[in-house]
């Protein structure tokens, strides 16, 4: 089974766990759930996707990173947001009625892949090597 574990960066970069009920909150731009230290900032996310074997992590399976613009009030950037999940669906490539013709060339998932990676940041080693040993160490949660 493979279990996910959200992180955030405080804002001098360092990973703290953050619930999967916070991040939702903070997604669905829950007035209640702010980011007040990341206010007019970028607030950065890890999900470090964890592979779990008989109730116990075993071994990190891959890393995601999101980063998105944080408003003065605290709160995600909900324009951003949207331009983001937009780019994601146009990065699936789907049949075309033109694709048996030359006339048109298909490539806007290859533009919107590119431009998704505004939308993610590469963490330094510390930063992977926290992540990992706090996603690792979290025993039975999910």
């Amino acid at each position: 089974m493979i279990r996910v574990r959200t992180f955030l960066l405080d804002p001098v970069g360092v990973p703290q766990p953050c619930s999967q009920a916070r991040f939702e909150r903070l997604w669905d731009a829950d007035p209640r759930e702010t980011l007040p230290a990341h206010a007019g900032r970028v607030a950065q996310f890890a999900d470090v996707f964890v592979l779990v074997e008989d109730g116990l992590p075993r071994s990190v399976v891959r890393t995601d990173c999101l980063q998105l613009r944080v408003t003065r009030d605290g709160v995600l950037d909900q324009r951003e947001k949207q331009r983001l999940m937009s780019l994601a669906v146009r990065t699936i490539r789907l049949p075309r009625p033109w694709a048996n013709t030359r006339a048109v060339i298909d490539a806007d998932h290859t533009i919107a892949r590119a431009a998704m990676k505004k939308f993610h940041w590469i963490p330094t080693a510390h930063q992977r090597a926290t992540m990992e040993r706090l996603a690792l160490s979290r025993r039975g949660r999910g």
